[in-house]
């Protein structure tokens, strides 16, 4: 704080700092296992144009096609994707992310569309690092206010 009874530059930094970290802490301790490779491969399923069958992984990840069915096993086991029947040729399964972990990817969207959206109330001259600092602080202890369990 400085004389003014107002938080530094710092302090609100710092404030900004510990409620992201915790964030991140909370969202990983969900997925504690992920690996680079495991997000790499979900993204690539979630973003994909056309539905990816077992045979696409397997030649997206140069690996064989048994590496790919333990793999797409363990991740249906975690609840992260699931087989779909192919409408084309239904001999062969379409992999897809698991509709719990769509629902969550796009309410985080969503919460980073809103939190985005806070900023588009600075004009250039008002960018203010302060300015800026205490609107996410805010912003964060009312997200707080709005999950805590306590009355």
């Amino acid at each position: 704080m400085d004389k003014n009874g107002e938080a530094s530059t710092l302090d609100l930094l710092l404030t900004v700092l510990a409620r992201v970290r915790k964030i991140w802490k909370d969202e990983l301790s969900v997925y504690p296992y992920l690996k680079a490779r495991d997000l790499t491969i979900l993204d690539w399923v979630y973003h994909s144009k056309s539905p990816i069958t077992m045979q696409d992984l397997a030649t997206h990840l140069h690996v064989s096609p048994a590496a790919v069915t333990q793999m797409v096993a363990n991740y249906e086991k975690r609840g992260l994707l699931q087989k779909v029947p192919s409408q084309i040729d239904h001999r062969m399964n379409t992999l897809q992310l698991h509709p719990e972990l769509v629902k969550r990817i796009e309410g985080q969207r969503q919460l980073l569309k809103k939190q985005l959206e806070n900023f588009e109330a600075f004009t250039d001259h008002e960018f203010d690092l302060n300015k800026l600092l205490s609107k996410l602080a805010e912003f964060f202890e009312q997200e707080d206010e709005k999950t805590d369990p306590r009355p």
